[in-house]
C-alpha cells in the first residue's frame, strides 16, 4: 500500500503497514509521485539533520562539475524525496531556521531577525515552532546545536523537551549526546514517538576539518592568515581583501575553495556515521529523516565571501530531502521555500496543521507561486520575490535587480526595467512584504527603486 501526503492531510494516517526489509541507504524504489510516497505506513519518528552553510550547487545532485563532494548525501537524495526547486527565506542562520521551523515567514508574525546584535531580538514570547506542535502530539523531542542562533537564547530552539547546547567538536558527537537522551526516554516509554534534531556547523567558517581532508592544500603557495580560526578567515576574505594583490587573491581563493570542499567531504562522512549509529541503536527502522540546509555560501560571485550579504542564488538556493527505509524515490520541481517543511512533515505524521502555518506541503504549490526572502544583515535591508522564472531583488538603499532565471539561472546579468510588465508585477507582489518590514527595520530608511512608489499608508 502506498500512502501519499494528499491523503494524509485529510485522513488519519494508517497505523499499520507491511514489514519492509532493510535496504541500503539510497536504495532505489519505484519512482515516487510529485508528493512524498511510502510503502506502508509513514514512519512515526523524526530524525532531523540541518546543515549550516551548505551550498546547494556543491552537492553531486546539482554539481555540473561532478566533484562528488558528498556521495553519501547524494545517495540519500537519490533514494529519498527531494524538493529540487527549493529556496531559503534568508541568507543566514537565525532567519533561515526561524522560517523553516516556524512554517511561516517571520514578517507574517510581525518579527524581523537581525544580525547586528545591538538591534537583534529574540523571537516574541509565545511563538510556536515545529517542536511545540510535535510536543502537543505527544512527542519527546531533543535539539543539539552548536550555533547559538538556533537555541533557546534566541527563541529558535524553543519547544523541545530537552536541549543539548554544548560546543561539541563535531556534529556526530552532538548527535550521540542527543541520541542517548532519546534512548533514555524510550527506556521509560518504548511507545512514545520522538523527534531528534541535530544542527551541524562543520561547513561554516572557519573551514577547518581534520587534516586528513586537507591533502589538496599540499603544493599550494602559503597564505599569511590563519584560516583555521574565524578571525583569521574574516580578516583575509573580508577586512584585507581590497588591499590584496591579484596574485594574493588567486592564492587565497584556492585555499578557501580547498578548505570548503574538504569541509563538505568531512560533513558527508559525519552524516554517514550518524546513519550507521542510528541503525546500530535500532532507531532507524521507523524513522523519517529530514535533511536540510539553512542557507548557502558566496565565493566572491558578488564581490563577497561567506554569507549574510546578498539574496542571490549562491546564498539563497538551498535543499530539503526526506528519507526513510520505505520512502519511494521521487522529487518535485514545484516551487518550494523553507516554510513548506513544517506543513509537509505535520501532514505526513497525521498531526493537525495549525492555522498560523502558511507554508505549502511539498508538491502542492502552484507554478506561479510567489516566494519571498528578506535579510537585515551586513549590507543592510534587502528583500526579494521569486515567481515562476523571474526574480526581483530590492535593496532598501534604492537599488534593484531583475533576473530571468531561465536565461540567466546563475544570475550573472542583472537587469532592471521598471516599465516591464513582469518587473511591475513582481514589485506589486513584494510591496506588502516591504510594508510589513518597515516598522520592524526602522533603523533603515526605505528608498524606493527607480520607477516605483510605495502606496500611501
Amino acid at each position: 500500500m502506498k500512502t501519499k501526503l494528499a491523503t494524509l492531510l485529510f485522513l488519519a494516517a494508517c497505523n499499520g503497514g507491511k514489514e519492509q526489509a532493510p535496504i541500503e541507504w539510497g536504495g532505489q524504489g519505484e519512482a515516487g509521485a510529485n508528493v512524498p510516497t511510502f510503502e506502508g505506513a509513514v514512519p512515526k519518528n523524526v530524525m532531523m539533520i540541518s546543515v549550516d552553510t551548505l551550498r546547494k550547487d556543491h552537492l553531486p545532485r546539482y554539481d555540473s562539475a561532478s566533484r562528488n563532494l558528498m556521495p553519501f548525501v547524494d545517495s540519500l537524495m537519490t533514494g529519498g524525496f527531494v524538493a529540487d526547486n527549493h529556496r531559503a527565506c534568508s541568507n543566514w542562520t537565525y532567519h533561515g531556521v526561524t522560517c523553516t521551523l516556524g512554517g511561516r515567514y517571520p514578517l507574517d508574525e510581525g518579527f524581523l531577525p537581525k544580525l547586528v546584535n545591538k538591534s537583534a531580538e529574540a523571537l516574541p514570547g509565545g511563538t510556536r515552532l515545529l517542536a511545540h506542535y510535535l510536543s502537543d502530539a505527544g512527542y519527546f523531542s531533543v535539539l543539539g546545536s552548536s550555533n547559538s542562533w538556533l537555541s533557546p537564547e534566541w527563541g529558535s530552539g524553543n519547544g523541545y523537551t530537552e536541549v543539548e547546547d554544548l560546543n561539541y567538536t563535531s556534529g556526530f558527537y552532538m548527535y550521540q549526546a542527543i541520541a542517548s537522551r532519546v534512548e533514555t526516554a524510550l527506556a521509560a516509554d518504548a511507545e512514545q514517538p520522538w523527534f531528534m534534531h541535530v544542527h551541524m556547523v562543520e561547513p561554516h567558517v572557519p573551514y577547518a576539518p581534520p587534516d586528513e581532508y586537507l591533502g589538496e592544500l599540499e603544493g599550494l603557495p602559503p597564505v599569511v592568515y590563519d584560516l583555521t580560526l574565524q578571525p583569521g578567515h574574516y580578516k583575509a576574505t573580508r577586512d584585507d581583501w581590497a588591499d590584496l594583490t591579484v596574485e594574493e587573491r588567486v592564492v587565497l581563493k584556492e585555499h578557501v575553495r580547498v578548505r570548503y570542499e574538504a569541509e563538505l567531504r568531512y560533513t558527508d562522512d559525519l552524516v554517514r556515521d550518524i546513519f550507521d549509529d542510528l541503525e546500530e541503536r535500532g532507531l532507524l527502522d521507523d524513522t523519517l529523516v529530514v535533511f536540510w540546509a539553512d542557507h548557502g555560501e558566496q565565493f566572491w560571485e558578488r564581490g563577497r565571501q561567506t554569507h549574510a550579504y546578498h539574496l542571490n542564488v549562491e546564498e539563497n538556493d538551498t535543499i530539503l530531502c526526506l528519507w526513510s527505509k520505505n520512502i519511494q524515490a521521487g522529487s518535485t520541481q514545484t516551487p518550494s521555500v523553507q516554510i513548506d517543511m513544517v506543513p509537509t512533515l505535520l501532514g505526513l505524521l497525521g498531526v493537525d496543521v495549525p492555522i498560523e502555518v502558511t507554508g505549502v506541503p511539498l508538491g502542492w504549490a502552484k507554478p506561479d507561486r510567489a516566494r519571498f526572502a528578506a535579510t537585515d544583515t551586513r549590507l543592510g535591508m534587502l528583500q526579494a520575490v521569486t515567481k515562476g522564472d523571474h526574480e526581483l531583488i530590492v535593496e532598501w538603499t534604492g537599488g534593484a535587480q531583475y533576473y530571468d532565471l531561465v536565461a540567466d539561472p546563475l544570475q550573472h546579468g542583472a537587469s532592471y526595467q521598471p516599465s516591464s510588465p513582469i518587473v511591475s508585477a513582481l514589485w506589486d507582489e513584494l510591496v506588502p512584504m516591504i510594508q510589513r518590514a518597515q516598522p520592524l527595520a526602522d533603523e533603515h530608511d526605505f528608498v524606493e527603486p527607480r520607477g516605483f512608489k510605495l502606496p500611501a499608508p
